[in-house]
């Protein structure tokens, strides 16, 4: 990560319901090596992926989950980095062996559960704040983004070029979710895991109450999860 400074604000990645770390990029540098080695991309590369539609078709394509647009991308016959259209179209994604469904107008990573039934989701993102540089170089507030060069996704998402000559805050975001068959997304809450497993109350809650449950924990729901679809 040369040249790349940065300041760890918050550090609850892939731990908390409704998690944020955040890191600060100096000007002039590169955000996406302070991310991770995949960059600003769920996967190492662009994988073979199968996709599935509503309508019945499927296709393939090398697949990857941009994390600073929010949407899944393919590379063309041309070599070039594009993004899914019609994503409302979509009946699911697979890419590696991970599913990917599109809910609320977002992808969500299902994390358990099979289609037709209670999943539990996963959604993450990157976000970009900008910061001016006032007398000797220090932050001076704001979100001037003149000087950014842009473009906007299919989705109406702008990216921005990797290198700015402005620091900037890159705010990673994760949440979990239950996904009911329907497509409708909940908040992970003790309510709500005892209203989609009713017949089990008993036996869930005498789990909750042995095992003292975080819900903003991803193991912690994730045990829960499991032991909810298993007895």
């Amino acid at each position: 990560m040369k040249g790349v400074w940065l300041m760890l604000i918050f550090i609850f990645v892939f731990s908390n319901l409704s998690a944020q770390e955040k890191i600060r990029v100096k000007a002039g540098d590169d955000f996406s090596e302070a991310l991770s080695s995949f960059g600003i991309y769920r996967f190492p590369q662009f994988e073979q992926s199968d996709i599935f539609f509503r309508n019945g078709k499927e296709s393939n394509g090398r697949l990857n989950y941009n994390l600073v647009v929010g949407e899944i991308q393919f590379i063309n016959g041309k070599g070039d980095t594009l993004s899914i259209a019609n994503p409302e179209e979509l009946r699911y994604v697979k890419i590696d062996s991970v599913f990917y469904y599109y809910y609320d107008k977002k992808y969500t990573e299902i994390l358990a559960g099979k289609e037709d039934d209670i999943k539990l989701g996963y959604w993450q993102q990157i976000k970009i704040e900008f910061e001016e540089l006032g007398a000797y170089d220090r932050p001076a507030g704001g979100n001037d983004v003149k000087s950014y060069k842009n473009y906007n996704a299919p989705s109406g998402s702008t990216v921005y070029d990797l290198k700015a000559n402005q620091n900037r805050i890159i705010t990673r975001e994760a949440k979990l979710f239950l996904v009911d068959k329907f497509g409708t997304t909940f908040p992970v809450t003790r309510s709500n895991v005892l209203h989609f497993f009713p017949q089990k109350k008993e036996t869930i809650l005498q789990y909750l109450n042995d095992n003292k449950t975080d819900f903003k924990k991803l193991k912690e729901v994730k045990d829960l999860f499991q032991f909810c679809k298993r007895y």
